[in-house]
C-alpha cells in the first residue's frame, strides 16, 4: 500500500468516515446497523486499512447509510477503483472519480396555517325593478307612429286616427 503519509486516509475511508459523522453516529453504532463487529467497522475507516472491501459489505455499508444514489454511487465508484488497482486509493490519485455534489438539505414545509374565518357567502343578488318606458321611448311605439304618419300621409286623415287608436292608445274599441 502506497500513501504520502503514515496517516492519511484513504478517499473511500475519509468519504465513509465522513458519512457516518453526518449521521450523528460513532463508528460503533455504525457497525452496528450495518451488522459489522465493532473491531471491522474500525478497519473500514482506518488510516492502515489495507483491504478492499467485498461486495457484501459495500451492499451493508449501502443499506446501513441509506445514501442517495449519487453518494451510494461514488463509494461503489471508489471501491471498483480500488479493485482495479488492488490497494486503497489515496487523494491525488489521477484516476479518482468525481464526488458529488452536496445538495443543501431540503428547508422544511412550513406548518399549515390555522383556517381563517369561514368566507362569507356571496350575496344574493339585488333584484332591480322593472319599470316600464314611457311610451316615447319605446321602439315598438316609435315604429308603428311612423309607420302610421307614413300611412296616414298616403291615405289620408281618417287612417291616421285609426293607426292612433290601435298602436298608440291600444284602443281597439272601433267605435269613436
Amino acid at each position: 500500500m502506497e500513501s504520502s503519509g503514515s496517516e492519511q486516509l484513504s478517499v473511500f475511508s475519509a468519504y465513509l468516515k465522513e458519512k457516518i459523522s453526518e449521521k450523528g453516529w460513532t463508528v460503533k453504532e455504525f457497525g452496528e446497523k450495518a451488522g459489522f463487529s465493532e473491531k471491522y467497522a474500525y478497519r473500514l475507516v482506518s488510516p492502515k486499512r489495507d483491504f478492499v472491501p467485498s461486495d457484501e459489505t459495500v451492499e451493508k455499508i449501502l443499506k446501513a447509510l441509506d445514501l442517495p444514489c449519487e453518494q451510494g454511487q461514488y463509494i461503489v465508484d471508489l471501491i471498483l477503483l480500488e479493485r482495479k488497482l488492488g490497494d486503497p486509493v489515496y487523494p491525488g490519485h489521477p484516476d479518482l472519480p468525481i464526488p458529488p455534489v452536496p445538495q443543501p438539505a431540503p428547508e422544511p414545509e412550513p406548518p399549515p396555517s390555522p383556517p381563517g374565518p369561514a368566507p362569507h357567502p356571496p350575496a344574493p343578488p339585488v333584484p332591480v325593478p322593472v319599470v316600464p318606458l314611457p311610451w316615447y321611448k319605446r321602439k315598438d311605439v316609435l315604429v308603428a307612429l311612423f309607420v302610421g304618419l307614413l300611412v296616414g300621409s298616403l291615405t289620408g286623415c281618417c287612417s291616421m286616427w285609426t293607426i292612433f287608436h290601435l298602436f298608440i292608445l291600444g284602443n281597439y274599441n272601433w267605435g269613436f
